[in-house]
């Protein structure tokens, strides 16, 4: 009979001089996802866009895509985003899909590559 170690006993074996990770705030990318024939938007963060859309396809009604992405953006940013769109906010992560929202998007977002 072996003697077992609990996650958190390895965790404290771990060498402290480990490069610890990057925080969130500095890796993942903030992306703005809305079904395809339009309506609400989601404004989210993710350090793999593309996974996160795939997750979220079959559990809506709809196909959705991605309008686009700001890298590295973080949550602050997110943070920031749904504070300046609370106006247009209806459930959560998801806002209205207002002019002020699309301009937006539009002029500070990149493509998902």
């Amino acid at each position: 009979m072996g003697i077992s170690i609990t996650p958190c006993e390895q965790m404290r074996r771990l060498p402290r001089d480990m490069p610890k990770r990057p925080p969130r705030s500095q890796t993942h990318d903030v992306y703005f996802i809305q079904p395809k024939q339009g309506g609400p938007i989601k404004i989210g963060m993710s350090n793999d866009v593309q996974r996160r859309l795939d997750l979220f396809e079959p559990i809506n009604p709809y196909p959705l895509k991605c309008l686009g992405v700001i890298r590295s953006g973080g949550a602050r940013l997110e943070r920031s985003l749904h504070e300046q769109f609370q106006n247009s906010r209806l459930h959560g992560e998801w806002f209205g899909p207002t002019d002020d929202l699309l301009e937006y998007i539009e002029s500070n977002t990149e493509a998902l590559s």
